[in-house]
């Protein structure tokens, strides 16, 4: 049988239900550290996690409760949403020009040292704190790890709907690695999903998908 992989969200946080739109930004900027208060919440909301999914295991894809307990905080970056009015207006195919950071890390949970769950952390009512956990993290893992293996950079986090993507840059070129799942690479029309791509590509794709969503909506 195959296992459920919820997604559980503690808190009403506007820029997680957007996909290609404009967001909210919260004057961070690109940042090689995880500051203090944002590592302390994410520790925080790993205890939390750990007692929430502990009551239904399975649903979160773990076998039991024990397993949950294993479970150990993994890497953290800072998101940063892409804009969809910089994306329309955008003719020079920078992923990162046309992004924006929020004040919001994603973390993965681990287990056995490999990400497993999704631990999302956002300044909200004056404080650091988990507003969403759960979700399937191994596709996400799989794609932070090919990503170490090719550069010695930290990767910026970008992401897109519902989609992540890994972007290296060095000097001018800016180059891409989709963190997706191939249900996700079959629904953008990635052909290829598992090699680093040219930025120009990924914001073509994105720009095609942004015309078909709107012509939905007209």
């Amino acid at each position: 049988m195959t296992k459920k992989k919820t997604l559980f969200t503690l808190f009403t946080v506007s820029l997680f239900a957007l996909a290609l739109a404009a967001v909210p930004v919260f004057g961070a900027k690109i940042e090689s550290d995880i500051p203090t208060e944002v590592k302390q919440a994410a520790e925080e909301g790993l205890a939390l996690f750990q007692s929430k999914v502990s009551g239904n295991p399975t649903s979160y894809g773990y076998h039991d409760a024990s397993e949950v307990k294993q479970t150990t905080l993994g890497e953290g970056y800072q998101i940063h949403y892409v804009n969809g009015q910089k994306l329309e207006n955008d003719n020079k195919g920078s992923l990162l020009d046309i992004s924006e950071a929020a004040d919001v890390w994603e973390f993965t949970v681990d287990l056995n040292g490999q990400p497993k769950s999704f631990l999302t952390i956002a300044f909200e009512d004056g404080k650091y704190r988990v507003v969403e956990f759960g979700g399937n993290a191994a596709a996400y893992g799989d794609t932070m790890k090919k990503f170490k293996q090719k550069t010695n950079q930290k990767p910026i986090l970008v992401k897109a709907g519902p989609a992540f993507y890994f972007v290296k840059k060095s000097g001018s070129d800016e180059l891409v690695l989709p963190a997706v799942t191939e249900k996700q690479a079959s629904i953008l029309g990635l052909d290829d999903a598992t090699s680093f791509k040219p930025s120009s590509e990924v914001v073509k794709m994105l720009k095609e998908i942004q015309k078909k969503n709107k012509g939905k909506r007209g």
